[in-house]
C-alpha cells in the first residue's frame, strides 16, 4: 500500500516537473494548455450541477482510476 502511494506521489511530481519544462521550452503550448484546463473546469462544473458535488468527485476519481489502470497493460 505504501509503495503504491509513494509511486503515485513520485509520478505526480515527475508529471509536474516534465510539464513545467515543456511549457518553458515550448511557450506556444501555453494557450493550448489553458484551453485544456478551461475545458476540464467547464466539464467538471457541468457534472457538478447535474449530479452534485459528491457524485462529481466520485466520477472524477473513477475516471482517473480508469486511466491509471488502462496504462498498466503488460
Amino acid at each position: 500500500m505504501f509503495k503504491g502511494f509513494f509511486l503515485f506521489i513520485f509520478g505526480l511530481i515527475a508529471f509536474i516537473f516534465v510539464g513545467v519544462i515543456l511549457l518553458e521550452t515550448f511557450p506556444t503550448l501555453q494557450p493550448i494548455w489553458n484551453e485544456f484546463k478551461s475545458l476540464v473546469a467547464v466539464t467538471y462544473n457541468e457534472v457538478k450541477v447535474e449530479y452534485g458535488a459528491l457524485a462529481a468527485g466520485v466520477i472524477a476519481i473513477g475516471l482517473l482510476a480508469l486511466a491509471a489502470t488502462s496504462l498498466n497493460k503488460r
